[in-house]
C-alpha cells in the first residue's frame, strides 16, 4: 500500500475528531449562556441587621435584609418578606436571602419575638404553644410598612421597594 493510500484512511478519522471538539466546544458554549446569571458574585449581595421599634405594640422587630448591590439592580425592586416558622429567627435560611438578591429581589427575613429561636432554646418546644403567633400577622404589616415608608435609615433598603410587587 502507498502512503498516500494510509493517508487516505487516516483523513477521516481526523477530520471527525476535529469536527467532535468544535462540536463539543459550541454544547459547552452554548449551555453555559443557558446558565448566565448576571450578579451570581457573593459579593454583589449587601446583607444589613436591623432592629425595627414598634411603639404602637411596645416591641421590637429584628430583621435582616439582603439587597443585591449592581448597578442594574438600583430599584424599585421586587420585594420578599420572609417569616421563619416557629423557633427560628432572623438568621435562617439566609441561603434562600443569597439567592433572592442574587436574582434581583430586595429580601427580607424578620424575627418574630415569642416564637423565635431564643424562646425555644430557653424554655423548649413547648413555649411554642404557649405563644400562639397571633402577633405574627401584625409583625409582617408592620415591616411591610416601614420597607414602604422608606425610613429605616438603611441605604439599601430605603427607596428600592417596589409597592406592587411585595411578596
Amino acid at each position: 500500500m502507498c502512503g498516500l493510500c494510509s493517508f487516505g484512511a487516516i483523513l477521516p478519522i481526523a477530520l471527525s475528531a476535529v469536527i467532535l471538539t468544535a462540536s463539543c466546544s459550541a454544547q459547552q458554549a452554548y449551555a453555559a449562556t443557558l446558565y448566565y446569571d448576571p450578579i451570581h458574585d457573593a459579593s454583589a449581595v449587601a446583607i444589613r441587621d436591623l432592629d425595627l421599634r414598634d411603639t404602637d405594640r411596645d416591641r421590637t422587630l429584628p430583621i435582616r435584609v439582603f439587597a443585591p448591590t449592581l448597578p442594574s439592580a438600583e430599584g424599585p425592586l421586587p420585594t420578599v418578606v420572609f417569616s421563619h416558622g416557629g423557633g427560628e429567627s432572623r438568621e435562617a435560611f439566609g441561603y434562600l436571602g443569597q439567592a433572592w438578591a442574587r436574582a434581583g429581589y430586595l429580601a427580607t427575613f424578620l424575627t418574630h419575638p415569642g416564637s423565635d429561636r431564643a424562646v425555644v432554646n430557653a424554655q423548649g418546644m413547648r413555649a411554642l404553644g404557649a405563644s400562639g403567633g397571633d402577633d405574627r400577622p401584625q409583625d409582617l404589616s408592620f415591616v411591610i410598612d416601614r420597607l414602604l415608608a422608606g425610613d429605616t435609615g438603611e441605604p439599601i433598603i430605603d427607596g428600592r421597594v417596589d409597592p406592587g410587587r411585595i411578596a
